[in-house]
C-alpha cells in the first residue's frame, strides 16, 4: 500500500467530520486535529472548518469543508515526503533522529519525544530525546520499570501502542504508563531485525479516533525511519566490509617480508591509509634508542632535518615512560620531559593539531605453570606516531583502526627484528639457497671446502706473526728552539733567511712597538718636568727673603717630587728594557729552518708569545716525532712497559720520504702521556724515536721530512695482526653503541 493511500486511510475519520471527544486541548494544536473554533492548524496556516461543537457528555456532528480537508492532506503528505527524502539521504543517525523528532513533536503539538534503540541482547538505550525532562518520566523505581517494559512491549506491537495516562498494558500487568501524558509508541522494525521504538509524549484528551490518527501518523514516520535505518545499516556493513578488505590487505603486506626497513615503510604508508590520519611515522629501537625508520609519503629520511631530530627526541621521551601519549592542544597533564619534547616538536614543525605516540612492544608468549609469578615488563621495540594537521577531532572508528594496526605492527616488526638479528644471517641465507653444496655428488667438495675454511681459521688463530703498529711523523733535529715574540708590535726588519747559519745571540728580528714608544716618550717628558720643578723649588728656597715656614714647605715638596722622579725613572728603565726585547736574538748556534722567513714576517703585526721562526742544530742528533693514533697507542704503551720491565728497547723501522728506498731502524725513547688534537689527524699521542744519523746521507737530513714508521709490539696471532683494526672498530662503533 502506498504512503499516500495509508495516510488518506489513517486520517479519513478525522478529516471527514468524525466528532472529537474530550476536553479542549491546551497549547499548540496538532497539524490534523479538529478544534472547537473549527480550524485545522497546519505548518503554513490553518484549515477552516465550518462548525464544531463539543459538549461534555454529548456529541455534536462537525461539518468539514472538503477543500480544507484536501489542504490538510497535502500538508501531511508534504511532511512525509520531506521525511522520505531525509531517509534516503546520507545524514548521520543522530541528525536524522533530531530531524524526525522535531517534525513529529511540532506536527502533533506534543510535549516531547524520544528514540529508544535496542541492542543485540535486548537492552534499551536512549538514542535521542526532545524535551524529555518536561515529561517527568521516572528515572528509577517501579514506575521506571513499568515504563521500560512498556517500551519493550512496543517492540513486538506492529500496530504501535497508544497508552492513556496512568494505565497498564492489557496483556502485561507489569508494563504501563505511569505518567499523566498520553504515550504513543511505534516500533522501528524491518523484516530482518528490530531497531528500537519512537515514543511521543502527547497531552491527554481527544477521542479514540484522534489518538488512532496520531498513532497512525507516528507509524508512517517509523516506517520511513526504519527504511533509513536499514539503508544506514547496509552502508555500515559495506563500510565494514571495505574496512575488513583494507585490513586484510594490510595484514598480508605487513607480514609478507622480514626486512625491518621494508616492514617500517609498509607500516607507515599502508597504516596511514587504514587509520585515516594525515601522517604516520614509525620508530624502531636501535640498541637503547628509538630512531625514526619511516614516515608516510617519504621514501627516504633526512636525519639532519629539524623535524626528524625533534621527533626522535619526542619518541625517546615517550618510550622511556612506556605508555601512549596523546596531544590535542593541551600539555598540562603530561610529564615535564615529555611536555618539553612535545612542545618543541609542535612549535618546530607543522603545528599538528593532534599527535599520538604509541609504543610498540614485543608480543609476550602465553604464560604457563605458576601464574602468580610477576610478569616481566614488555620489551619496547619501536613506536607509532600519528598526526592530524587540520582537525583536532578523531573519527569515531579511528581509535579502533589504530588499535588493529598497532597489534599487527607489533607482531610484524618483532618478527622482522628477530630475523634480522640472527647471527651470520647472510651466510645462512647463502647456505639455505645453495642446496647443491649438500648434494651427494658434491659432498666431498663441500667437506674439502669446510676443511679448508677450518684450516684457515686455525692458522689465523694459532700461527704467530710480528705485530707492528704504523705511525706517521716528521724528521727533526733533537736540538731545536723556537723564537718567540716578547712584546707585541710590527716586524720592521728580518736579518736572516731560510737555511742561514746563525750563532747564539745573533740578531734575527727587529720589532717596533709604537705604543711602547709613546709610553717611553710620555715618561721621559714627565721625568724632565719633575726635574725642572725640583730645580725651581731649590732655587726659591735658597733666597734669603723666604720665611722659615716657606722653606719647610718647599723642602717637603722637593722630597715628594724626588720620590716621583725615582718612580718615573724606574718605569722608564723598565720600558727601555722592554724596548730592547723587541730585538730578537738566536737562542743557540744553528740554522734557521723556517721557510721564506723574510717574506713571512716583514711588516707583519705580531702578538706576544707568537712563534716567529725556529732555529735547529743540524750537526747534532736527529729524531723522529711520530703522531700515533690514540686507538693504537694502547698497543705501543703495553709493548713499551714490557720492554722497560725486561730492560730492553722498543725498536721501530722507518722510511723517509726523502729516501723511500732505504729501510732504517730506530729506538723509541719517549711516549707522551697525553693525547692532543693535531690537525686533520685528530687525537694523537707523540712518540719520539732516536735514529742513527750516520745511516742517513747528509742530503736526506731535512727538518720536517715526512716519515712512516712501524713500531715493533711483539708477536700475536696472524688473525689479530691482520684484523685487529676491524675488531677495534666493531667494539667501539657497534658493540659499545648497543
Amino acid at each position: 500500500m502506498s504512503t499516500k493511500t495509508k495516510t488518506d486511510r489513517g486520517l479519513a475519520d478525522l478529516t471527514q467530520g468524525t466528532p472529537t471527544q474530550g476536553a479542549t486541548t491546551q497549547g499548540d494544536s496538532p497539524l490534523f486535529s479538529l478544534r472547537e473554533n473549527g480550524t485545522v492548524p497546519g505548518s503554513s496556516g490553518a484549515v477552516r472548518i465550518d462548525s464544531a461543537h463539543v459538549v461534555a457528555g454529548s456529541q455534536t456532528a462537525v461539518s468539514v469543508d472538503p477543500e480544507l480537508v484536501q489542504e490538510t492532506r497535502l500538508q501531511i503528505r508534504g511532511l512525509l515526503a520531506e521525511l522520505a527524502d531525509l531517509a534516503r539521504s546520507d545524514i548521520d543517525r543522530t541528525d536524522f533522529y533530531r530531524e524526525v523528532l522535531s517534525r513529529l513533536v511540532t506536527a502533533l503539538a506534543a510535549v516531547g519525544g524520544a528514540v529508544w534503540s535496542v541492542s543485540d541482547n535486548g537492552a534499551l538505550a536512549l538514542e535521542y530525546q526532545t524535551n524529555l525532562p518536561a515529561a517527568n518520566l521516572p528515572e528509577a523505581g517501579p514506575d521506571h520499570e513499568r515504563h521500560a517494559r512498556l517500551v519493550h512491549r512496543a517492540l513486538s506491537a506492529p500496530q504501535g501502542l497508544a497508552v492513556p495516562p496512568h494505565t497498564q498494558a492489557a496483556d502485561d500487568e507489569q508494563a504501563g504508563n505511569p505518567t499523566p501524558w498520553l504515550l504513543l509508541l511505534a516500533p522501528l522494525v524491518s523484516a530482518e531485525r528490530r531497531y528500537g521504538v519512537i515514543e511521543i509524549i502527547q497531552r491527554p484528551g481527544g477521542g479514540a479516533v484522534t489518538q488512532r490518527g496520531y498513532l497512525r501518523f507516528v507509524l508512517e514516520v517509523c516506517e520511513l525511519a526504519s527504511e533509513y535505518l536499514k539503508r544506514h545499516e547496509l552502508r555500515e556493513y559495506a563500510g565494514r566490509q571495505a574496512l575488513w578488505g583494507q585490513l586484510e590487505d594490510y595484514c598480508r603486506t605487513v607480514h609478507a617480508g622480514l626486512d625491518p626497513r621494508q616492514t617500517s615503510l609498509i607500516m607507515a604508508n599502508e597504516g596511514r591509509r587504514l587509520v585515516g590520519c594525515d601522517r604516520l611515522s614509525v620508530a624502531v629501537m636501535q640498541g637503547r634508542r628509538p630512531r625514526i625508520a619511516a614516515i608516510s609519503g617519504q621514501e627516504t629520511i633526512e636525519r639532519r632535518a629539524t623535524s626528524v631530530r625533534l621527533l626522535d627526541r619526542l619518541v625517546k621521551a615517550v618510550v622511556a615512560g612506556g605508555e601512549p601519549v596523546w596531544y590535542r592542544g593541551d600539555t598540562r597533564d603530561l610529564p615535564p620531559q615529555i611536555e618539553s619534547a612535545l612542545e618543541k616538536y609542535v612549535d618546530g614543525t607543522e603545528h599538528s593539531k593532534v599527535v599520538g605516540v604509541l609504543p610498540l612492544v614485543r608480543p609476550m608468549p602465553a604464560q604457563t605453570g605458576n601464574t602468580r609469578k610477576r610478569a616481566p615488563r614488555p620489551e619496547v621495540i619501536g613506536a607509532i606516531v600519528i598526526e592530524q594537521f587540520q582537525n583536532s577531532l578523531l573519527a569515531d572508528d579511528m581509535l579502533e583502526r589504530l588499535r588493529v594496526v598497532r597489534e599487527h605492527s607489533e607482531l610484524a616488526l618483532a618478527n622482522s627484528l628477530a630475523h634480522h638479528e640472527l647471527f651470520l644471517l647472510p651466510l645462512w641465507r647463502a647456505i639455505g639457497r645453495s642446496r647443491a653444496v649438500v648434494a651427494v655428488r658434491n659432498l666431498p667438495w663441500t667437506v674439502a671446502a669446510i676443511g679448508g675454511v677450518a684450516a684457515v681459521a686455525g692458522a689465523l688463530a694459532f700461527v704467530p706473526a710480528d705485530f707492528d703498529v704504523e705511525a706517521r711523523g716528521t724528521l727533526q733535529p733533537v736540538v731545536r728552539r723556537d723564537v718567540f715574540v716578547r712584546e707585541a708590535g710590527v716586524v720592521t726588519k728580518v736579518s736572516v733567511d731560510h737555511a742561514q747559519r746563525v750563532t747564539k745571540d745573533q740578531e734575527l728580528v727587529q720589532i717596533r712597538s709604537r705604543d711602547l714608544e709613546v709610553s717611553i716618550a710620555d715618561l721621559a717628558g714627565r721625568k724632565s718636568s719633575t726635574e725642572e720643578q725640583i730645580a725651581a723649588l731649590r732655587r726659591a728656597r735658597a733666597e734669603s727673603r723666604q720665611t722659615f715656614d716657606d722653606q719647610n714647605r718647599m723642602a717637603g715638596q722637593v722630597q715628594q717630587l724626588e720620590k716621583s722622579l725615582d718612580s718615573l725613572a724606574l718605569q722608564l728603565d723598565l720600558l727601555l728594557k722592554k724596548q730592547k726585547q723587541l730585538v730578537l736574538h738566536s737562542p743557540i748556534d744553528g740554522q734557521v729552518v723556517t721557510w721564506d722567513v723574510k717574506n713571512l714576517l716583514e711588516e707583519r703585526p705580531v702578538e706576544k708569545g707568537q712563534i716567529l721562526m725556529s732555529v735547529a742544530d743540524p750537526k747534532g742528533d736527529w729524531q723522529l716525532e711520530l703522531h700515533l693514533r690514540e686507538d693504537r697507542a694502547g698497543y705501543v704503551a703495553r709493548a713499551w712497559n714490557e720492554s722497560q720491565a725486561a730492560q730492553g728497547k722498543l725498536g721501530a723501522d722507518y722510511i723517509l720520504a726523502t729516501a723511500p728506498g732505504h729501510r732504517l731502524q730506530g729506538v723509541v725513547t719517549q711516549i707522551d702521556s697525553t693525547a692532543d688534537v693535531r690537525g686533520d689527524e685528530g687525537n694523537t699521542v707523540l712518540v719520539k724515536v732516536a735514529i742513527d744519523r750516520t745511516a742517513i746521507d747528509e742530503s736526506e737530513l731535512r727538518p720536517g721530512a715526512s716519515a712512516s714508521a712501524k713500531i715493533h709490539c711483539g708477536r700475536r696471532s696472524l688473525g689479530f695482526v691482520w684484523f685487529h683494526e676491524l675488531v677495534a672498530a666493531i667494539r667501539s662503533k657497534v658493540l659499545f653503541r648497543l
